[in-house]
């Protein structure tokens, strides 16, 4: 029960780390309402898996086995980290305090343009990455000798 309830916490700290990538990328595919919009049944389906009615592979022993005050305090927990965050999700404003740290700005910093550019915005999408790449690496600002 604890590997998958830690399974259920590491696939949103996964969710955390690729959105701080796609920050750094300024791919615009990871924002704050695609983290919340996995995080939000992530953690429903780890409360439903604490109180038992979610099985995975071959365990077996779940319909005998009674809940435990301590699954049904942490499902308890689960289900109400999920309610706030839906809550967040459809309000669109900052949550404040720790959780704001575990998320993606509310907007994206700097005018870069969206990875799903139209194809008459092509141009000037690689004209912009253009410019970044040589603003970064001297080299390429000079010619190829």
């Amino acid at each position: 029960m604890t590997r998958v309830t830690l399974g259920f916490l590491e696939l949103a700290a996964a969710m955390k780390f690729l959105s701080n990538a796609d920050l750094r990328w300024t791919l615009h595919l990871l924002t704050r309402d695609v983290v919340l919009a996995v995080w939000v049944p992530l953690f429903a389906l780890c409360g439903f898996y604490l109180l038992g009615k979610l099985r995975f592979g071959e365990e077996t022993g779940a319909d005998e086995q009674k809940t435990s005050v301590s699954g049904v305090i942490a499902s308890t927990a689960m289900f109400a980290l999920s309610i706030y965050l839906a809550a967040g999700l459809f309000n669109g404003r900052p949550f404040g305090g720790w959780i704001d740290g575990w998320l993606p700005p509310l907007e994206y910093p700097g005018d870069a343009p969206s990875a799903f550019a139209s194809s008459s915005d092509i141009c000037t999408s690689a004209v912009w990455s253009l410019r970044i790449l040589r603003a970064r690496s001297p080299r390429l600002s000079q010619p190829y000798k």
